[in-house]
């Protein structure tokens, strides 16, 4: 493996170099030559990307036994997720700026003295985040965002210094700029799963592994902090208006307040290379989606365990007192509490079916669907559980989920999963009627973690041997040996179409499967291994992952004064000949030779983020 520190420099350098001098058209025409790709222009799906992050993450610290099974997967996943996380939320300048942040706007108005303005208050918590973790000098040009947009081109518009986040901005004239509480609640997630790892230990006085993670520990709460603040004081629909939702006192039968599916800012830039000033939100859809709530749950409910005093862990010195050095108070605590309540007194009121308390997929005021999608019920029963676990010490909203997932495995068993283990996509709840035609890799992987989960808070062995059976059915009539992954669909044939959400959702049945049950353990993690290889990395640079870093194999220069000597020296290579030049930046493109290339040569002008793409079509023959 060519994977030298110096090679994969000269690979940076000398495409940041080379690729400056071209013409745009010789430019692409040079990046198509080095990198052959069979695969879509990339579009960056924020729900799925993070949502396939989160799973990555959890791949790492659900405690599986990866070495001694045979896998590695648990490395690769740990970066991926870090990757597709920063690249959003502080690179992209996809979303809205935390200038605008909620938290900011009040401290302006309470003390205006000390805060002039939002930004003021900002500028004070970064400082504060940089003195409690020792950072001695803060990220150059972040573009932290609190509210990100639903969908993004994610390749480069300058020539991008990794040392300078503002040289690796997408174009905002491709962004979609709907926010969805899908988006939201997954991007949250992810983003407390990362302050949870990141203020996992401290040393001494100091908060964080080190000061870096320190420092983006509380930046990433603090962007949670604000979009969970947001959802409850300004995107709560009535039927007529957006607006706020007090939990203390909220019963939908009083008057519905829910999170309606899509939403856009009113943004207007003041001045250039400034971020966009926040004026409010426009009503885009009203609906309400199943997984839209069952994301946002998922994030309340981490939020609020993250958050929790009650469990003695190295979190506690993060909330709290700010004046014995606390980075945030207590509050967020309560209000994590109380945007779980919310969202699952809508879930009853909104999607439960009466008859049979199976969830629907889509619902409005006054208007229940009648459509159950078996994808959706997996991401609710993930938020499920994970209330169970988070609200300990809260016995009606634990015994409140716990009955929900308990009622969603039985409307499987009962109405989806056929004979032969597998499982409709959905059920039609007016006709009586399972979907059938053409079964999905999602209803399956979603399927099997639903009852995995449900056999988890209940120990009910007729739930896991439901999801094995269901197991069995997913090898069986998805996996294609030959290719070394599931199909999309069962009767997929020569191709087969995966996104990252599928992807996620297989990963994390197979994950909870393997941690319920020692039968299937090394089974199950030999096929999620194969899985994520052939799908998110492939050594054919196929995979939904487009570009990568120095922690998985491209070795990124350390610091700037290292990237300007190296500069330097890449100068003498520019005058080689083309064919010699190009043969060189062939061999040092993707230093780590697995099929997910450096930055620089991922696609695009100038280059593409380390994120995952919208899709890819895969041979299976």
């Amino acid at each position: 493996m060519k994977s030298s520190f110096h090679k994969s420099f000269l690979a940076l350098t000398a495409a940041s170099l080379f690729f400056a001098q071209m013409t745009p058209a010789a430019r692409a025409a040079e990046q198509h030559g080095m990198m052959p790709n069979t695969q879509p222009s990339p579009r960056f799906q924020t729900a799925e990307a993070m949502q396939l992050a989160n799973e990555e993450i959890l791949i790492f610290s659900c405690g599986l036994p990866y070495k001694s099974l045979g896998s590695t997967i648990n490395s690769d996943a740990y970066w991926y997720s870090l990757y597709n996380l920063g690249s959003l939320v502080m690179n992209s300048g996809m979303g809205v700026h935390m200038v605008n942040a909620p938290v900011g706007r009040q401290m302006a108005k309470m003390h205006a003295d000390k805060f002039p303005q939002p930004q003021d208050f900002m500028m004070h918590k970064m400082k504060q985040f940089m003195m409690r973790t020792g950072l001695k000098q803060m990220p150059k040009n972040p573009h932290p965002v609190y509210l990100p947009f639903a969908a993004g081109n994610p390749q480069f518009t300058h020539s991008p210094n990794p040392f300078d986040f503002g040289t690796m901005r997408w174009d905002p004239a491709q962004f979609d700029q709907t926010l969805t509480p899908g988006a939201i609640g997954q991007t949250v997630t992810k983003q407390i799963l990362w302050s949870e790892d990141f203020f996992s230990s401290h040393r001494g006085s100091l908060l964080g592994k080190d000061a870096f993670d320190g420092f983006r520990g509380g930046v990433l709460t603090a962007l949670a902090l604000n979009s969970l603040m947001t959802f409850k004081d300004e995107l709560a629909f009535d039927g007529q208006r957006l607006g706020a939702v007090n939990p203390m006192t909220y019963e939908p039968q009083q008057g519905l307040r829910y999170f309606a599916h899509a939403v856009k800012p009113r943004l207007k830039q003041m001045m250039p290379g400034m971020p966009a000033m926040l004026s409010g939100f426009e009503l885009v859809d009203k609906s309400s989606h199943l997984y839209d709530q069952a994301s946002l749950l998922w994030a309340s409910s981490e939020f609020y365990y993250y958050s929790d005093p009650t469990v003695k862990d190295s979190y506690d010195a993060i909330f709290g007192d700010e004046s014995k050095g606390a980075l945030f108070p207590q509050d967020p605590h309560m209000l994590s509490k109380g945007i779980s309540a919310v969202i699952l007194k809508n879930l009853m009121a909104m999607h439960q079916h009466p008859q049979h308390k199976v969830m629907v997929s889509r619902a409005e005021p006054g208007k229940k669907g009648q459509h159950v999608d078996t994808a959706e019920l997996g991401m609710l029963a993930v938020a499920l559980e994970n209330t169970v676990r988070a609200f300990h010490n809260e016995p009606m909203i634990k015994k409140m989920a716990q009955n929900f997932l308990k009622q969603q495995a039985d409307f499987i068993i009962k109405h989806l999963q056929q004979p032969d283990g597998s499982f409709a996509n959905g059920y039609d709840l007016q006709g009586n009627k399972a979907a059938l035609d053409n079964a999905s890799l999602a209803a399956q992987a979603n399927a099997i973690r639903v009852l995995a989960l449900a056999y988890k808070t209940t120990q009910d062995n007729a739930y896991l041997s439901a999801a094995s059976k269901g197991y069995q059915a997913l090898k069986q009539q998805f996996w294609s040996d030959s290719t070394k992954l599931f199909k999309a669909q069962r009767n997929d044939r020569q191709h087969t179409t995966l996104t990252p959400g599928v992807v996620a959702a297989t990963l994390g049945a197979l994950r909870e499967l393997a941690l319920a049950s020692d039968r299937l353990q090394a089974d199950a993690v030999k096929h999620m291994t194969l899985f994520f290889n052939h799908t998110i990395k492939r050594e054919d640079g196929q995979g939904l992952q487009l570009a990568e870093m120095g922690q998985t194999g491209e070795m990124i220069p350390e610091d700037e004064v290292e990237m300007a000597k190296m500069t330097l020296q890449m100068k003498k290579m520019m005058q080689m000949p083309q064919d010699k030049r190009m043969q060189m930046m062939m061999e040092m493109r993707d230093a780590d030779e697995d099929g997910v290339p450096n930055p620089m040569f991922a696609g695009g002008m100038h280059g593409t983020a380390p994120v995952v793409r919208h899709s890819v079509t895969l041979k299976l023959q």
